[in-house]
């Protein structure tokens, strides 16, 4: 049985080799938890912390000479994972709550009713959090909240005052 210590090291871990993505596939939606390292031992750990359920697989880029491993947790595992180490993160904290939200959502419905056209108002909900789960990741908020603002820097800063509104303001807006 895991430890409160063993989540705070699966935190802090995932907090620098994970990442929290929702894919989406038609009207398909599920959140997804991967962790990628050239090292098969700690995500070896992390799959005994978490169940053993999930398969570790390998992966080998083309423009690299190492083999990556990839632990990915899907669906209501991914929500469980992020559950339990959701205390400790910080860096994937805001992704992890809008991949926490999503598979509250999807858990709303029957297994029946996921395998029917959803509503129109829950597929647009689904894809607000995708797109602002893309942008989280995309790490554009942190530039977003640190670029000198002015009239001659053209910025994306929530705060910006050049007139062409923010890229972070609209994304905010378009989001809530």
């Amino acid at each position: 049985m895991a430890t409160e210590t063993d989540y705070a090291w699966a935190a802090g871990f995932f907090d620098g080799e994970g990442c929290v993505s929702i894919y989406s596939q038609k009207r398909y939606t599920c959140a997804r938890v991967h962790i990628v390292q050239k090292d098969i031992r700690p995500l070896i750990r992390m799959s005994k912390m978490f169940g053993e359920r999930e398969r570790i697989g390998s992966v080998k880029r083309a423009d690299r000479r190492h083999t990556y491993y990839r632990l990915t947790f899907s669906g209501q595992r991914a929500a469980d994972v992020l559950e339990k180490m959701l205390p400790y993160l910080s860096l994937k904290r805001e992704v992890a709550m809008l991949a926490l939200q999503l598979q509250e959502s999807v858990n709303k419905f029957s297994v029946k009713e996921r395998t029917n056209v959803l509503p129109d108002s829950e597929m647009a909900y689904r894809r607000s959090l995708s797109e602002k789960a893309k942008w989280l990741n995309s790490g554009r908020w942190a530039a977003a909240t640190t670029k000198p603002s002015g009239p001659e820097t053209g910025c994306d800063s929530l705060n910006c005052t050049d007139g062409k509104g923010a890229e972070a303001a609209e994304m905010t807006a378009r989001l809530n």
